[in-house]
This record gives C-alpha cells, structure tokens and sequence, in this order.
C-alpha cells in the first residue's frame, strides 16, 4: 500500500501493525451488562453477541408455561416487571421498545444483555480473553479461565432461585448448544511480570485485574448468586476498560518513543523501554484521577492514540516507500521474524529506525513527519476528537461501560452500583465526575484486603491497588474526600489502632 492511499483513508492500519499491542477487539458502546452477559456466551454458551434477539424476552413467558404451577402470568412477572429480572434499559435504547434482563444466571446470555435490535455486534467476551491473555500469560491463563467458567456456571453451591432459573431456561425450546472448551480460547499475549514481578514496577491493569479476579471467584462460596454477580460486573468493568485506556496510553508512549529517535536520538534500551511502557501509569501520569471529568480524561486518552496511529503507520509507510520497510509484527517479532518479547521486539524496531532515518528524508526527517502527521489531525479532525468513526466507539465503550447507567425513570436510578463514572445532572453537557461506586468499592476494596495475604491493609495500600489499575486518588479524597466518606458509609474503614493517625481498611467479607 502506498502512501498516497494511506492519505485517502487514515484510519486504515500497515500491516505491521494492528493499532494496539495488546489487543486487536476493536470495542464500541457497551454497558456493564453487556460485557459480563457477553462472558456467558463466551465462556459457556458459545454464542456470538450478533445472534442474540432481545425481542426473545417477550416470547420466553409463552415457551416457559408448561404446566400449571409454572403460569404464564409467574413468567411475564419475572421477566417484564421492575421487581423481577428487568433491568432498566440505558437512556436512548427505550425507543427499540427493547427488553432488558439483569444477568443473574449463564442461560439469560442467550436472550438479553446486549445493545439495540439483532445486528451485526462486535464480541465483548473476545476482549475478556485478550486481557486475561494480557495479565497472566498463556499457561497462567488457561488455568484462569477454567476457574471462572467454573464459578459462572450453576452448581450446587448456587442458591434455589438461581439453580431454578437457569434449569427452566436451559430446557425452553429453544435450541441449545454445547459449552465451549477453554483450550480452545484465543490468550494471545504472555505476561513477564506476573511469573516474576519486576523489581521497582507497578502491574499493569490486566495483571492486577487477574489477580483480583481470582478473589473475587472465591467469594462465590459465601455470597448469593446476586451478590456476586455485581461485585464480578464491576471487576470486569474496571478491569477491560481500563486495560484498554492502557493500552491506548501505551501506543502514545510508543509514538514518542519514535519521534525521539527520527529526531536524532539512540534508540532506547530494552529495560528504558520497560520502565517506560509499563510505567506510563502511575502516580504521576494517572489514567484517570479520582473526582475530575472522566469524559474529558477519556476522550483525551484516545485523541493521543489516535494521533499515534497516524505517525506509527505513517513512519511505516516511508520507510517502505524509502525501501526499508518493516516487514514483520511490530513488538511481536524481530527483524527476522523470530518470535520474542515486547519490549525486545520494540527495541528492535526503533533500533530499525534509527538507522534507516536520513533514508525517510536527508535533511529532516523528524520535521517532515510532525508536518505530514499535522496535515492528517487538521484534516481527520473529527477522528482526533471522538466524534465520529471508530475513535467515537472506542469513547462510547469507555465512557458507558465505566458509567452509572441512567434509566428513564429516576426512581431506578440506583439499580447501577458498579459504576466508575457518575453523571451530575441530565444535562447532554454535563460532566462524568469519576467516583468508585459502592458495589465496585467494596470488589476493590476486598481484593486489596486479600492482596496483603493476612497483613493489616492500610489506605495507602489501596491507593497503590488502584494505581496499578491507573488510577489516583489523592490524599485528601481517601481521608476527607468522597471515597472516604464512602468507605465510611459502608464499613470499609477504621482508625489505626496504633494513634499515629493512620486508617486501615477493614475486609467486607
């Protein structure tokens, strides 16, 4: 492909290069619902999103009452009133006059927990493969996903309701099919860092969500079916978009990391290019921070990695068109196309770089390629500010799958307590302060406590727990701000029993 049809269509990506690292699911708008409704039918339906028909809902009443005691009017109860299954459907998805279903047991994947009429969706469950592939490695996490298809799916450790539910559900007349083999899962990506963490370094979102995850799989045995379910959404809604913000930050880092080497200079070392990927999180350079607008934070993450795009896939063109083109998968393979580690791979391609620079442009290349790249933002602009194309869905996953949903009805605006994101007023302006909702507060929070295996956790510890997912609260939030107010409300915390002013969190369950 040449340059020039690269400038026709920007978006499309060189292909060395798949426009992220660490996943190739392009995500669009999504809820939580429909991430862990997506897990069923990943993990034990084998059902893609696409086929799933919400106008189903309206039909199960019928196929349901078989006998007598099991009436169509028990069935229309559960399924189409507020004080059964229905969940609110999020705001603007009321005019498909489309059910919704909370997804309380696996079966309900098969008729609800997606978006909008039957169409062609993308496949949020391929994401939840990605991140664990991403957090633990490929052997780490076949392991994984065997234990959280074992604890999503109905047992006898299940309570009544839920064992009854999915039973009904499973024998309706509509057709079945078999659960899917986890070895069979696509884990594309190994993890360094959860089989010997590095000294010095901060996990990454995936690392630290797949060790959460793990304590979270184990509060099933102590918790109703309801219960556990919102405190999983809620991980899993942290975890895939927050590993996905990482990543787009990853790509921004990297296309720095290119400019500073067409500009001049050497191309950095395989542990500088360590510390500075897997670091590009922290503290001091948070993802989001705890009280400020999310939207904005958000759709500034995926403005710079779109710009990134740009000038990776542009870098790549010139040097094909300057003849010394980058053949292989950037970060995945060498310059022989032998297999090798990420951060092996990059040192060799920006080492590729360095020495093919003055083949791109003689004089300047560096100011060659800030001009092309600015051509392309002012010309995509709209694709640099989320407002359309696939920057948009990128922002709308982030944005509503974090998000409080906001039925039509403020009475059951409480149904969402797994939020990140909490939207001020009605307005369409209004901003999405970042706030830790109860239910994700008290995941997080047990999952700290179970990280310091037995140690007393302190608030400094969770303020580090959720640094690693590239988050920040401030001192000042966690001792007199909202989340500690909360933490308050909710039993989470208590005063130091040592008089140096300190607090300590205390474990929910």
């Amino acid at each position: 492909m040449s340059l020039s049809a690269f400038n026709e269509d920007p978006t499309k990506l060189h292909e060395a290069y798949d426009g992220s690292f660490l996943t190739t699911v392009r995500p669009e708008y999504s809820t939580g619902e429909v991430l862990l409704g997506s897990a069923y039918r990943r993990l034990l339906l084998n059902k893609h999103d696409r086929e799933v028909d919400l106008e189903d809902i309206t039909r199960l009443p019928g196929h349901l009452a078989t006998i007598p005691l099991e009436s169509e009017a028990m069935w229309k109860g559960l399924f189409l009133e507020r004080s059964g299954l229905a969940s609110p459907p999020p705001a603007g998805q009321q005019k498909h006059g489309l059910r919704q279903l909370m997804p309380l047991v696996p079966e309900i994947g098969r008729y609800a927990c997606v978006l909008g009429k039957k169409r062609d969706r993308w496949y949020p469950g391929s994401l939840l493969m990605q991140v664990i592939g991403a957090g633990v490695g490929r052997s780490n996490g076949q392991g994984l996903v065997l234990r959280l298809q074992e604890a999503l799916d109905i047992n006898d450790g299940d309570d009544l309701f839920a064992i009854f539910l999915n039973g009904h559900l499973r024998d309706n007349p509509l057709p079945d099919q078999s659960p899917i083999d986890s070895r069979q899962l696509s884990l594309d990506v190994d993890s360094r860092a959860y089989q010997e963490k590095i000294c010095g370094r901060i996990w990454s979102p995936a690392e630290r969500f797949c060790v959460d995850l793990d304590a979270i799989l184990a509060l099933k045995r102590v918790l109703t079916r309801r219960q556990w379910i919102v405190l999983l959404g809620a991980l899993i809604r942290i975890g895939l978009t927050m590993h996905f913000l990482w990543v787009c930050r990853l790509n921004d880092k990297f296309w720095q990391m290119i400019l500073g080497v067409i500009d001049g200079n050497p191309a950095p070392s395989s542990e500088e290019i360590e510390s500075t990927l897997w670091q590009c999180h922290n503290r001091q350079r948070p993802i989001l921070e705890i009280g400020r607008d999310g939207a904005t934070q958000i759709r500034q993450c995926i403005s710079n990695y779109v710009q990134a795009q740009f000038g990776i896939n542009l870098v790549l063109f010139m040097l094909e068109e300057a003849g010394v083109g980058w053949k292989t998968a950037i970060g995945q393979t060498d310059e022989n196309g032998q297999e090798t580690t990420l951060t092996v791979g990059i040192h060799a391609f920006l080492s590729h770089v360095s020495q093919s620079r003055l083949k791109i442009d003689k004089t300047d290349p560096c100011s060659l390629l800030e001009q092309k790249c600015s051509q392309l933002i002012d010309e995509q602009h709209e694709l640099v500010e989320c407002k359309r194309g696939s920057s948009k869905n990128l922002f709308e996953f982030a944005r509503y799958s974090l998000g409080q949903i906001q039925p039509a009805i403020d009475d059951e605006k409480a149904y969402d307590q797994s939020y990140l994101l909490i939207r001020k007023n009605k307005s369409n302006r209004s901003p999405w302060p970042v706030r830790i909702g109860p239910a994700m507060l008290i995941a997080l929070v047990h999952a700290c406590c179970t990280a310091q295996e037995g140690v007393p956790t302190s608030v400094e510890d969770f303020r580090d727990h959720l640094e690693e997912y590239g988050l920040w609260v401030g001192v000042g939030e966690l001792s007199r701000g909202q989340i500690g107010t909360d933490l308050e409300k909710l039993g989470l915390v208590i005063d130091s029993p040592d008089a140096v002013g300190g607090r300590l969190l205390v474990a929910p369950f």
